[in-house]
């Protein structure tokens, strides 16, 4: 684990603390994966998002046989004073044009939304003010809201899963992401509907052009997980761990 801007990394009965979290959004964990390509990293609670209108973002990083460290996946988390909610939303710029996000109550799937099907904002403010350091908004989507009475209790426990599909050459020709966050049951709004759920997450396919399959640059492997914030203040991950 290596800090991120000036984040200071203190550790105590197994627990990592992440603190210093300024307002500049650069301050954070870089978590190093070891190439698991399916990975959970378990977070302590964040009141601090709404206590101090924080933002959370999660990337996820992969290398390639050339060494080459891209970003596949991010996701973030802010406040919205107005409503009193938790917003949930994803960087568009790593997603293809279609991906679904779905629900699960112990197991059973109550909801699976396709992205093109979400006509309701949870967030009617967005994107947040102007001010906020992350440069990226115009790319995030929001896609659905928490109440932070309810999220302030959470621990939550983020897994990544990736499948890759080859031809009978061994090259890659596609793969599928599944990235799910899974706490204790709660109720989550999505498309103006309210669901409760023990989990939720995105789940998408990526297919390689023709002109692409066999080219080494475009197979890449987990190697890790930055996270970073705004405002945070601190923040804390009980354990990370392969799948």
């Amino acid at each position: 684990m290596y800090p991120c801007g000036n984040a200071v990394l203190s550790t105590a009965n197994g627990v990592l603390t992440v603190s210093g979290i300024s307002n500049t959004g650069l301050d954070g964990v870089l978590i190093k994966i070891d190439s698991a390509d399916n990975y959970v990293v378990n977070f302590g609670t964040m009141p601090s998002i709404a206590q101090n209108n924080g933002v959370l973002k999660c990337t996820s990083l992969a290398k390639n046989a050339f060494g080459q460290v891209t970003s596949t996946f991010e996701t973030l988390k802010w406040y919205d004073p107005i409503n009193n909610k938790i917003i949930v939303g994803v960087n568009s710029n790593y997603l293809p044009n279609s991906y679904n996000i779905f629900g699960k109550l112990n197991g059973v799937t109550v909801f699976d939304i396709n992205n093109n099907d979400i006509t309701i904002s949870p967030d009617p403010n967005f994107p947040p003010a102007e001010t906020s350091p992350i440069e990226t908004w115009n790319l995030i989507i929001a896609v659905a809201r928490i109440a932070v009475e309810v999220y302030n209790m959470l621990h939550t426990k983020t897994s990544t899963v990736t499948t890759y599909q080859y031809d009978a050459n061994g090259n890659l020709i596609g793969r599928t992401v599944v990235q799910t966050e899974d706490p204790i049951p709660f109720d989550i709004e999505i498309n103006g509907s309210v669901y409760t759920i023990t989990e939720y997450g995105y789940m998408y396919n990526v297919s390689l052009p023709p002109e692409l399959i066999g080219c080494p640059s475009v197979e890449s492997h987990a190697i890790g997980e930055q996270i970073t914030g705004v405002n945070l203040s601190s923040f804390t991950i009980t354990s990370i761990q392969a799948l």
